[in-house]
């Protein structure tokens, strides 16, 4: 893209976690050679499957372009890096409403609220990408928080959360379970406790928990809830972690 081209600058619409935040900004310090600056770019990967004769969703894809080939007006700042958000509107709604998070340098999107959401497919599944859509109202079932948070961890997630929080639209903290699902093995995979951040307009006063001095949003099955009964959570190393 041009520096003066006209292309339409779809606005940024997801977050990023804490770690994915500090690899972006670890990525874009090391795309830059002194004699011609790069930026961050962030782009929707999609292929064309010669077979089904469609395309195919892939995931995020990061990449770096020459600071001087993009429109200053393409730039936008998020979580503490400069970033060009490289996709068309339509590519855009894979991101809304999404948090972004880093492991083993990979990024991928954290599981969406298996209850916070609604869709034209079975709960808590889109049967097409861009059809999610927050249900405040509906008379979902609450699973009682069954775990402590040490102080640090508390500490860490009033201080990310106003960090996300913006004048207008305050953030709010969610509790999740991560997992994946294993290609090779076929089974889910089970990984670990993460913390996103959504929109407080788009949590349901109805699941809203108090723990240890944070107001959290436990984002979780209640299968998923029993991997954190009796558990402590635990910051450290900029990850939240069950304590020992």
């Amino acid at each position: 893209m041009g520096k003066h081209a006209d292309d339409e600058v779809i606005p940024i619409n997801f977050r990023l976690t804490p770690q994915a935040s500090w690899h972006f900004i670890a990525l874009s310090a090391g795309l830059s050679p002194n004699e011609r600056p790069m930026v961050l770019t962030v782009l929707w990967n999609e292929a064309y499957d010669e077979i089904k004769k469609c395309m195919v969703d892939q995931g995020i894809a990061l990449a770096g372009m020459y600071r001087d080939e993009v429109a200053d007006a393409a730039i936008q700042h998020l979580d503490g890096v400069d970033l060009y958000f490289a996709v068309n509107r339509a590519q855009s709604e894979h991101f809304r409403g999404r948090t972004i998070d880093c492991d083993n340098n990979r990024v991928f999107f954290l599981p969406l609220p298996p209850f916070a959401w609604q869709s034209s497919g079975p709960a808590g599944h889109s049967t097409r990408s861009g059809e999610l859509i927050v249900n405040k109202h509906a008379n979902h079932e609450l699973i009682p928080i069954n775990f402590r948070l040490t102080q640090r961890a508390s500490d860490a997630i009033n201080r990310l959360t106003t960090q996300f929080s913006s004048a207008t639209q305050p953030a709010f903290p969610c509790l999740l379970w991560n997992e994946a699902y294993d290609e090779i093995r076929k089974p889910l995979i089970n990984q670990a406790p993460v913390v996103g951040w959504y929109d407080r307009q788009d949590v349901p006063d109805t699941v809203i928990q108090h723990v240890d001095g944070v107001d959290l949003y436990f984002a979780v099955s209640r299968a998923q809830s029993l991997h954190f009964r009796g558990k402590t959570i635990d910051y450290e190393n900029n990850r939240f972690v069950f304590a020992p």
